[in-house]
């Protein structure tokens, strides 16, 4: 038996491939965003700026494939008015769910 491939077959793989890649890499990139700011958040508290803990809580919350690329749901934190501006902007940006008092 003999296996016959066409160019439109192998378009039609190629682009499922390219866009199925394509969002596991944003995934990625998220997951990615969400441990950097976690981790500035952590040095803010290792460096005497008191900060509501980031506590990983249910994972129902996020995607199963962020789920299976590490990442957590995380539960309230309190970030104090003196931190800096650009981490309050990506840590609202990176969990969106996030309100700043």
């Amino acid at each position: 038996m003999k296996v016959k491939f066409s160019i439109r077959r192998l378009f039609i793989a190629v682009a499922l491939f390219a866009v199925l890649f394509s969002w596991v890499a944003y995934e990625w990139n998220v997951v990615q965003r969400r441990r950097n700011v976690n981790a500035a958040l952590t040095k803010l508290h290792e460096d005497g700026i008191r900060i509501g803990a980031l506590m990983a809580v249910d994972d129902n919350n996020i995607t199963w494939i962020r789920r299976l690329l590490g990442d957590k749901s995380y539960g309230t934190t309190f970030i104090p008015d003196d931190a800096p501006k650009e981490l309050i902007e990506s840590a609202q940006a990176v969990f969106s769910i996030m309100t700043v008092f």
